[in-house]
């Protein structure tokens, strides 16, 4: 039924673009994918995201212009995975029905990712802020970033059919680079003889997965949830024990409770970036995944 209704919306979609657009507009739920759509539609597209880098993704504060620039939008590319799920109520109220779900201008693009953490029982508030499709920061694994790529540059294709070669040409482009960039990388971690790790949020499962770390524990108890003396006083003692390589620390959260127990421990942390526009000098993917993989290997020879 979804597909056939997708086929429906895709037909009226190439009647309404029959006249070759130069341009579309592109909403975005997420700095990261404003980037990857600008890196395929470069001059074609004007990208607008609703989020930036440097907040929180689970605490976005809506805003009426937000409404605004949904209302104008062709595509809307978002997250998914219930990490961007204030933008339904965005969607609805813009009554731009070119983007409601289902339909072409609608992409989610966490459909073909292999999820990680998917809940296998029921639940409830006790568990913390949990993801019931999974753990949705995707994206810091490349290999995902690959299938993020993929998906925008398709839809943008069907949209723009005039352009799909154009679009294809600026991924393969991409997709060299960072794959000789993921090479690298790889051979960085290789050399660090301590893989484990430990972050405030569960936020490196699928960068972990990728590059073969080991994350070992999070500063918070469950999703979300502050950690209490007493979690903090088991933390220290387990850290004491596995002895982790680093603590990674989101950047949008306090260090109060990971400068603690990083001197508790005598284990250093870094302050890292999960996005693209989460400090000044991070302005593309590439160079996202270049501070992360630095911060681990910081003082590997």
């Amino acid at each position: 039924m979804k597909r056939g209704i997708f086929f429906i919306s895709l037909i009226l979609f190439n009647f309404c673009f029959s006249k070759v657009k130069d341009k579309i507009y592109v909403v975005t739920t997420t700095q990261d994918l404003a980037h990857f759509v600008s890196v395929i539609a470069e001059d074609k597209a004007e990208v607008i995201t609703l989020s930036y880098g440097w907040q929180n993704p689970h605490n976005v504060e809506l805003r009426p212009s937000m409404v605004a620039n949904i209302r104008k939008a062709d595509l809307i590319v978002r997250i998914g995975m219930d990490l961007d799920s204030w933008v339904d109520n965005l969607i609805f109220t813009s009554g731009n029905k070119k983007v409601f779900y289902g339909e072409v201008g609608n992409l989610d693009v966490s459909l073909r990712i292999k999820k990680l953490e998917v809940p296998q029982s029921k639940i409830d508030a006790s568990m913390g802020e949990i993801h019931i499709f999974g753990n949705p920061h995707y994206w810091l694994s490349p290999e995902n970033a690959k299938i993020i790529l993929e998906d925008i540059t398709e839809r943008l294709a069907i949209l723009m059919p005039d352009f799909k070669s154009y679009f294809e040409t600026n991924k393969n482009r991409y997709l060299k680079l960072l794959e000789e960039k993921v090479y690298i990388w790889k051979e960085k971690i290789a050399k660090i003889n301590n893989k484990k790790v430990v972050s405030y949020h569960k936020s490196f499962a699928y960068f972990c997965d990728f590059f073969g770390l080991k994350e070992i524990a999070t500063l918070e108890p469950k999703p979300s949830v502050p950690p209490s003396p007493k979690y903090i006083k088991y933390l220290i003692e387990k850290l004491k024990d596995e002895k982790p390589t680093v603590i990674l620390h989101e950047n949008f959260y306090s260090t109060k409770y990971t400068d603690f127990v990083s001197k508790s421990v005598g284990v250093r942390y870094e302050v890292v970036a999960l996005s693209v526009g989460g400090s000044k000098e991070i302005k593309d993917y590439i160079t996202l995944i270049d501070t992360i993989i630095e911060a681990i290997c910081k003082y590997e020879k």
